[in-house]
C-alpha cells in the first residue's frame, strides 16, 4: 500500500485499516493484528515526530507472509534514520528519574519483531521487520 502522508492521525488510521484487512485475508489473529498495529503506529509516529517528511510526502507500507513469519516493509521520505545504528542507548532498566522522556517506541519494536533491518536509498528510509506468528 502506498499512500501520501496528510497527518499523523490520518495516515496511522489509513495504515491501521490496511493491516486489518491484510490480517483478516491472511487469517491472522487479531492478537497478532494489534501487535502489527503497535509496530506501525510507532514507525509513523517517529516518522512525523522525528523525520520531518515533506508535506504529503509518500510512504509505504506492505506486509508478507511464509508459514508463521509476517514481514513488514515501511518505507518513508523522513531524515535518515538508522534504528540498528542511531538509537540512544535502552534506559528502560534506570529509575524513572533518571530516563529521558520518549524513547520507548523502538525498544518495544524489537521487543515485537524477530528481526528489523534498514537500509536508506533513493532519499527514504527503508526498514523491514519480520514477526513470528507463534510467539507471544
Amino acid at each position: 500500500m502506498k499512500f501520501s502522508m496528510l497527518d499523523r492521525h490520518q495516515t496511522i488510521n489509513l495504515a491501521i485499516a490496511f493491516i486489518a484487512k491484510w490480517c483478516a485475508q491472511e487469517g491472522v489473529e487479531a492478537y497478532h493484528e494489534h501487535r502489527f498495529s503497535l509496530i506501525i503506529e510507532e514507525l509513523i509516529a517517529n516518522t512525523f515526530e522525528h523525520g520531518a517528511p515533506a508535506e504529503n510526502s509518500a510512504l509505504e507500507l506492505d506486509m508478507s507472509r511464509t508459514g508463521d513469519l509476517v514481514t513488514i516493509f515501511y518505507v518513508d521520505a523522513g531524515s535518515p534514520f538508522n534504528p540498528n545504528e542511531d538509537l540512544a542507548g535502552d534506559d528502560r532498566n534506570k529509575d524513572m528519574e533518571d530516563r529521558r522522556v520518549g524513547g520507548l517506541g523502538w525498544p518495544l519494536i524489537y521487543q515485537l519483531c524477530e528481526s528489523v533491518n534498514y537500509v536508506r536509498r533513493d532519499d527514504q528510509n527503508r526498514t523491514t521487520l519480520v514477526r513470528r506468528l507463534n510467539r507471544e
